[in-house]
């Protein structure tokens, strides 16, 4: 999978000759990779935002579109849930606003409530990533699958989730069979099916961290996301480093997941080359980047209540082979993290292909756009979409339907389904009809 976008070169870590340049408002000061974890990435992010638009006298503000609100006193109210504003306080959310709300009336309404003041800067539409005039392509996408979904499913129509939480639920049952029977009978085998099931929880988590905090009668359907920590990731980590700094900016400076595995993996056309050598480590060092970042979290007492689901696995795991003279406490160790590094190696497999192809562009290359629905379609790609949603969830986490998620990406998996007719109406309607004429297959990909 990372064969086709990793550049190499004798010269390690020279950058590219030819680089297109950045366009206004995309430059990110402090971006590194590691060490920098992503809660300090929001911490740049903030003090960015605020010298760029000019609001560093108010960082406890939030801006949209050039002005400043004040939703402290919201927070609680907030239908999404209150983590979504913490996280984002002292940021440029105007991006963030509009995709992650489909009726965009209803929330412009309640949103004038808390209107504190007007940047300082002038200018300041150059200083945006993506531009967003009332009559751009994202707008009119919007609208028109907003008034698709109404017309299919009523008003409510994010309720209609039926089919996720079915399939949930299966992946939940499968898992624990696998995972019972690892217990039982642990072996290299056993330890492999179970990774197989494992791998499924985070493509149900990522469905579900990206919706409200509240959702299903007394908030059960909430559950669903926890799902996410029962592998060696955390849902409200990737809730920042997917949600917030990935899903918006895709491929660009400020895009943390291309920039966390810097420097041993670089990936955008405007970053250093790599060694020869990462053909030999890559595979390895992404198997063990579970165990890496789950010890990482651990060291700085990150691992609270919430994200304790691995370790537990392995006391149960230990528990059931005290007495078990067949193999040895390392074993059953090794069992317990090949199920998990092997889970995080089948989702870095069925997701980088989406963005980190030759077929995607990253920042570096030419003809960059500040229209986010052609920069979606530039920058991520779909594979094996005829595939139905069961497939899609149990083999590829449902990643392999990306571009519509990107777009919309509160909207159930479930959903996304009958939205993708309407998107692809749109594009052929308004010039992007190529981008719907490509048909890519998984192993295409790969190859």
């Amino acid at each position: 999978v990372f064969l086709c976008r990793l550049k190499t070169s004798s010269n390690m870590g020279s950058f590219p000759s030819e680089v297109a340049k950045e366009l206004p408002g995309r430059d990110f000061p402090g971006r590194c990779g590691l060490p920098q974890t992503i809660e300090e990435w929001a911490d740049l992010k903030k003090i960015n935002d605020q010298h760029r638009l000019g609001f560093t006298e108010h960082p406890k503000l939030w801006c949209i579109d050039n002005k400043l609100y004040n939703l402290s006193g919201f927070m609680s109210k907030h239908p999404g849930g209150a983590t979504w504003l913490q996280q984002t306080q002292g940021m440029d959310i105007t991006g963030y606003y509009y995709t992650f709300h489909l009726n965009q009336s209803k929330t412009n309404t309640l949103l004038s409530q808390y209107y504190f003041r007007d940047v300082s800067k002038s200018n300041v539409d150059d200083l945006h990533t993506f531009a967003w005039s009332e009559d751009c392509n994202y707008f009119r996408l919007q609208r028109k699958v907003h008034k698709f979904l109404t017309q299919k499913y009523g008003v409510n129509y994010n309720e209609h989730r039926w089919k996720s939480q079915i399939l949930s639920m299966m992946a939940l049952i499968a898992w624990s069979a696998a995972f019972w029977y690892l217990c039982r009978y642990p072996s290299m085998w056993g330890a492999l099916v179970a990774a197989c099931c494992l791998h499924v929880f985070i493509g149900i988590g990522h469905n579900y961290f990206h919706q409200a905090d509240v959702k299903g009668v007394g908030g059960c359907e909430t559950l669903w996301r926890y799902l996410f920590n029962f592998t060696m990731f955390s849902f409200e980590q990737w809730r920042l480093s997917h949600a917030i700094s990935h899903h918006l900016d895709i491929n660009l400076s400020d895009d943390f997941e291309v920039s966390a595995l810097e420097p041993f993996i670089f990936f955008m056309s405007c970053s250093p080359t790599n060694s020869p050598l990462v053909y030999l480590y890559v595979h390895l060092f992404l198997f063990s980047v579970p165990g890496i970042n789950y010890l990482v979290n651990a060291l700085k007492g990150r691992t609270g209540i919430n994200h304790c689901m691995p370790l537990v696995q392995l006391a149960i795991l230990i528990a059931c082979n005290l007495r078990n003279d067949e193999v040895s406490l390392w074993y059953v160790c090794w069992c317990w993290y090949v199920m998990h590094g092997v889970a995080g190696y089948i989702m870095t497999q069925v997701a980088t292909p989406v963005h980190r192809s030759d077929y995607c562009w990253s920042e570096g290359d030419e003809n960059g756009t500040k229209d986010f629905v052609h920069h979606t379609l530039l920058s991520t790609v779909d594979y094996n979409t005829e595939y139905p949603l069961v497939a899609s969830l149990f083999l590829y986490e449902s990643f392999n339907d990306h571009r519509v998620h990107h777009l919309f990406p509160t909207l159930d998996m479930s959903l996304a389904k009958d939205v993708r007719p309407v998107v692809e109406e749109f594009c052929n309607e308004n010039g992007f009809g190529k981008f719907v004429k490509q048909k890519y297959g998984f192993l295409q990909l790969l190859s």
